[in-house]
């Protein structure tokens, strides 16, 4: 719906014929069916290829490199990078062999590449626009936190689902991040002007609900039912630096005669 919209939102309608605006429409369509093809494609052939490669650093070079191909077609195409990789997670998820193994093994390196991209984003917040668009932020929140709220509450009616889905649903999915942003960044590439207010309305407001999304999905999911309330107390299970640490200190301390009497010095044996 965004990549359909977005070309007849940047397009000028004053004094333009309705032809004119049919041809609009029509590109934003071929746009969305070339995207959807590519993903596709990208993703049926990754899904072979998998099948095929056993190491993991080996499917993890596979995976990067299916998705800076997927962009390269994508900025050759002029369609959005955005949905062509969509496209290629759900090809991949519902085709491969394995497609979970894949994600698993993209889930060991996404966090820097989260942490760049966030960083990148919040480059692009302008802060002199923000005294401009504080009443726009303010309706933007209002009607999202609505909009989920009683969209769910309204599907969940029409399918007939569980009580605990009518009322608690829409208060799980208020976080909001990374498809948002990518979705103000590719306005901002396309037309500045409009682009600066729509990321900077984007990215005040992910603060806001990435605040308020989190503690709204702990909510939710303990007054539902599906998390008990002793679940949620925190357990101190100790990290990998932790224990690694653990011998080498109680060794040291054993050597200097320091006696915690709470932890007993490790076994020579284990050191």
């Amino acid at each position: 719906v965004f990549s359909l919209f977005v070309p007849a939102m940047i397009t000028p309608s004053a004094g333009a014929s309705s032809s004119s605006a049919n041809l609009v429409w029509l590109f934003s369509m071929g746009s969305v069916v070339i995207a959807l093809m590519v993903g596709f494609i990208l993703g049926f052939f990754l899904s072979l290829f998998e099948k095929r490669i056993t190491k993991p650093a080996e499917r993890i070079v596979l995976i990067l490199a299916t998705i800076v191909l997927g962009i390269g077609l994508s900025q050759m195409l002029g369609v959005s990078p955005l949905l062509v990789n969509l496209i290629i997670g759900a090809t991949v998820i519902n085709l491969a062999h394995n497609g979970d193994r894949l994600f698993e093994e993209l889930k060991k390196i996404d966090l820097p590449l989260y942490a760049a991209f966030f960083a990148l984003s919040g480059a692009s917040l302008h802060w002199e626009l923000l005294s401009t668009i504080g009443g726009v932020g303010v309706i933007y929140c209002g009607g999202r936190i609505a909009g989920k709220i009683l969209g769910v509450t309204f599907g969940s009616i029409k399918a007939r689902a569980s009580y605990n889905l009518k009322k608690y649903g829409g208060c799980g999915l208020l976080s909001q991040a990374g498809v948002a942003l990518g979705l103000a960044l590719i306005v901002e590439d396309r037309n500045e002007n409009l682009g600066e207010i729509v990321s900077t309305t984007i990215l005040s407001t992910v603060i806001f609900f990435e605040i308020l999304g989190p503690i709204a999905v702990r909510w939710s999911i303990v007054k539902s039912g599906e998390v008990k309330i002793i679940n949620l107390i925190h357990r101190d299970e100790g990290t990998p630096f932790r224990e690694s640490l653990h011998i080498p200190t109680c060794y040291l301390r054993n050597c200097l005669m320091i006696v915690n009497p709470k932890r007993q010095p490790p076994r020579y044996s284990e050191l």
